[in-house]
């Protein structure tokens, strides 16, 4: 159960960093754009985006609160009762929260301004993006290569290492990754909703 519940998380972190990455992309691009069909493509895209993870975002609590229901109802809940009072509270909190801040900025997105402003569909963006490289997979990842590859335990061998391995191309593999997870969704979502049969309102 465990393995499931860890997947669907980072499903749903690789999908929230994809729609920050790939909104604030669009609205750098249309910003540049001179054509005025251009534009309207990019701005019907990031009403399918803003359109998609306002939905996906609730599904995600939905997710959430059953783990946290799942995650009292077991040994586990008095294991972490340590880390919910000790020293770095503040930290454990944050990351136990982080999916209800989630839900919360982005359904903003159902306000019609909050929507339609690219100004304030940047700062969303740019808020989910920096609550994203904030999970604990995130963190958990980056400490992991950081220790990997920079140092060993030995004060001999204390140099960079990164010559061995192409950190930087692994990095964007991932980001890459996240983008295409989360367009291939939003494009799903296009092409059901150009059917006759279903209109989604905007």
């Amino acid at each position: 159960m465990q393995t499931t519940f860890r997947i669907i998380e980072l499903i749903a972190d690789s999908i929230f960093i994809g729609f920050s990455l790939s909104v604030i992309f669009n609205l750098i691009v249309s910003y540049f754009l001179k054509s005025e069909k251009h534009k309207s493509l990019f701005y019907n895209y990031r009403s399918y985006a803003i359109y998609t993870v306002r939905f996906l975002s609730l599904a995600y609590v939905l997710f959430y609160s059953i783990r946290f229901i799942y995650f009292i109802s077991t040994n586990d809940f008095y294991i972490h009762n340590e880390r919910a009072t000790g020293p770095y509270a503040f930290s454990y909190w944050f990351i136990l929260l982080r999916p209800v801040l989630y839900c919360g900025l982005l359904q903003l997105f159902w306000i019609k301004p909050f929507r339609k402003k690219k100004l304030y569909v940047l700062v969303l963006a740019t808020i989910t993006l920096v609550l994203s490289f904030l999970s604990a997979t995130v963190i958990e990842k980056i400490i992991i290569y950081v220790s990997a590859l920079h140092r060993d335990y030995l004060p001999s061998d204390w140099e960079m290492q990164l010559d061995s391995q192409p950190i930087l191309l692994l990095y964007l593999y991932h980001i890459f990754e996240k983008i295409i997870l989360f367009n291939i969704i939003v494009g799903l979502i296009w092409f059901i909703s150009s059917k006759k049969w279903l209109k989604i309102k905007l």
